[in-house]
C-alpha cells in the first residue's frame, strides 16, 4: 500500500494538542490504576489512542522508504510516550509512594532538572508546529474571504475551486479562469 490516508497524515504533524491527550490519557492511566479496583481499561485506551497509530504510521514511513513520515510520526510516539510517563510520574509522587531507593536530596533536584528540561525540548517543537497550523488556518480563513470578496461575480469564470498554499517563505491563491 503506498497511499497515505487523511489519519496517517494526521499521525506526521504533530501538534501540542496531542501532547495535551497523551498527557490525559497518562493521567487517567495512573489514575485507573492506583484505585481499589484496578482496571487494565484506561491504560489500555490511553495506549491503544496515543502510541499504537503514531508508531504503525512510522512503521508505514518505514515500509514505504519515507524518512519524513517516520521521523515526524516517531516523534510523535517518542512526545506521547514521555507525557504519558509524567503524569505517572507525577501521581505516584503525589500519592506518597517511596522510590525503592532513595536519592539524596542533591541528586533528586538535579533529576527533576533533568526531567523538567527534556520535557520542555520534546515539547516545544510541537508548540511549533500547532503555531504554524494556526497560522495556515488563519491564512486560508483570509484568503477564503479575499476570494470570495474580490471574485464573486466572476466565479462563472472560475473553472475549479481556487487552491491555498501556506508555506513560511511565502503564501499563495491559485485561481484558474476560463
Amino acid at each position: 500500500l503506498k497511499v497515505l490516508t487523511p489519519e496517517m497524515l494526521s499521525r506526521t504533524n504533530p501538534s501540542i494538542l496531542d501532547a495535551m491527550i497523551a498527557l490525559f490519557g497518562g493521567l487517567a492511566g495512573i489514575i485507573a490504576v492506583s484505585r481499589k479496583e484496578i482496571s487494565n481499561a484506561i491504560p489500555g485506551v490511553a495506549i491503544a489512542t496515543a502510541l499504537m497509530p503514531p508508531i504503525c504510521t512510522a512503521g508505514y514511513g518505514i515500509s514505504i522508504w519515507d524518512g519524513e513520515i517516520f521521523w515526524e510520526a516517531f516523534y510523535l510516539f517518542f512526545l506521547n510516550s514521555v507525557l504519558i510517563f509524567i503524569p505517572t510520574l507525577i501521581v505516584i509522587r503525589y500519592l506518597g509512594l517511596k522510590a525503592k531507593q532513595q536519592l539524596d536530596e542533591k541528586t533528586e533536584k538535579k533529576v527533576k532538572i533533568y526531567i523538567l528540561s527534556f520535557v520542555l525540548i520534546i515539547i516545544l517543537p510541537s508548540a511549533y508546529m500547532f503555531w504554524g497550523m494556526i497560522q495556515k488556518s488563519l491564512f486560508e480563513r483570509d484568503a477564503k474571504e479575499f476570494v470570495a470578496e474580490h471574485f464573486e461575480y466572476k466565479a462563472s469564470w472560475i473553472t475549479n475551486e481556487p487552491k491555498y498554499k501556506f508555506t513560511d517563505e511565502g503564501s499563495s491563491i491559485t485561481i484558474n479562469f476560463n
